[in-house]
């Protein structure tokens, strides 16, 4: 039994944010709700040399997210706010296949619950009246780490 073995070759990882958007309204001294959307998609792509007949594969995990927001501040200056929050709404996750490999078999596929989820505990910084900065750190529903500028009315 002859056996075909294939050469990997230009391996390449990449991909796209997350990125998103979020807002908030606050309704009491504590309590604010919003929305938080957010986008990534990353991929590994690569070709493979069977025989003389060179064959491109890549494989894509595309998400987006867009959930309604509850947040807790429990520490509230002029200039720094701290809060905990909870987020839940739609999530699409995708896995993409593509190549020219005759014989390849995956169909691309989709999770088949669209719910999307986040637990977070942030704090926002403003070294100006309207203007600051924000870091989050979260589980589930978009990245570990949330990093941007924060804007209040």
């Amino acid at each position: 039994m002859d056996e075909v073995s294939g050469i990997e070759q230009n391996v390449k990882v990449g991909g796209i944010g997350p990125l998103g958007i979020r807002g908030e309204y606050i309704v009491t001294e504590k309590f604010g709700i919003g929305f938080d959307v957010n986008y990534s998609d990353s991929y590994i792509s690569w070709n493979e040399d069977y025989t003389g007949v060179n064959y491109n594969y890549k494989v894509s995990v595309p998400r987006f997210r867009a959930m309604a927001k509850f947040n807790f501040h429990y520490v509230q200056t002029e200039k720094f706010d701290a809060y905990t929050s909870v987020g839940a709404g739609y999530g699409s996750l995708k896995y993409k296949y593509e190549t020219n490999d005759p014989f390849y078999l995956n169909d691309n596929e989709e999770f088949p619950i669209p719910i999307s989820f986040r637990l977070a505990a942030g704090a926002r910084y403003f070294f100006m009246d309207n203007l600051g900065v924000n870091l989050e750190f979260g589980l589930f529903g978009g990245a570990l780490f949330h990093a941007g500028l924060s804007y209040k009315i």
